[in-house]
């Protein structure tokens, strides 16, 4: 079971100490990960205490003892404002996407995916499906951007999950083809990628594991 312990902890960007910070400790997965590396319990039940926030500037990050913004006025902007302060999103998607937005602006693309992904996995668990789609769409600007700065395999492979699970299957396989046409030196990696092709072309968008792949494989 994760265990969360609440810290004291000075925020980077404003200065101020705060008293109480969230910070889980003991959270180790046992078990395959999702697709698109949502991990096993126990780590995942401890995804909305992964993101924290300063109690004085609102600051949002993983670590608000590390800095990913070197200007404190992105947090002042309408922008970032709307975010944090838009109750009527779960508290832990709220972070996560003030979080995103702080570091798309700083040209962390990268990082910036992950944190709207994880949004997307806090309204997973809410049931809330019109919002994940959303924030897997964050991600997926997010990814695009970054991949044509840079090409990385195994991120490319991320974001055919993260558009399958927001039902853009025909733009998943399309990707996944070019992934394909690439040429993969990986069996499993390959494996990975026409399993996204097949459940793109039967239009699941339900939620997969890398275990669920071998099975597939197997029986194909």
């Amino acid at each position: 079971m994760s265990m969360v312990a609440f810290i004291p902890k000075k925020c980077a960007v404003c200065g101020n100490e705060n008293e109480d910070v969230q910070e889980v400790i003991d959270a180790v997965p046992f078990g395959p990960m999702d697709l698109d590396t949502r991990p096993a319990e126990n780590l995942r039940s401890a995804l909305p205490y992964l993101i924290q926030q300063c109690s004085f500037c609102g600051y949002c990050n993983s670590d608000i003892s590390e800095a990913v913004i070197d200007d404190k006025s992105l947090l002042e902007t309408e922008e970032y404002k709307s975010i944090i302060n838009d109750n009527d999103l779960p508290e832990a998607a709220r972070k996560y996407l003030a979080s995103a937005h702080l570091l798309h602006k700083m040209g962390n693309l990268h990082r910036s995916a992950i944190e709207s992904l994880h949004a997307a996995w806090v309204f997973d668990d809410l049931g809330d499906v019109n919002s994940s789609m959303g924030a897997r769409l964050g991600a997926v600007i997010s990814i695009r951007a970054q991949l044509q700065e840079c090409y990385d395999e195994n991120l490319a492979v991320i974001l055919l999950d993260i558009l399958r699970r927001a039902e853009q299957f025909d733009l998943c396989a399309m990707i996944a083809q070019s992934i394909i046409d690439m040429g993969i030196t990986d069996d499993f990696v390959k494996s990975i990628v026409e399993y996204q092709v097949y459940l793109a072309q039967n239009r699941d968008s339900s939620c997969k594991t890398v275990a669920d792949v071998d099975t597939w494989a197997a029986s194909k």
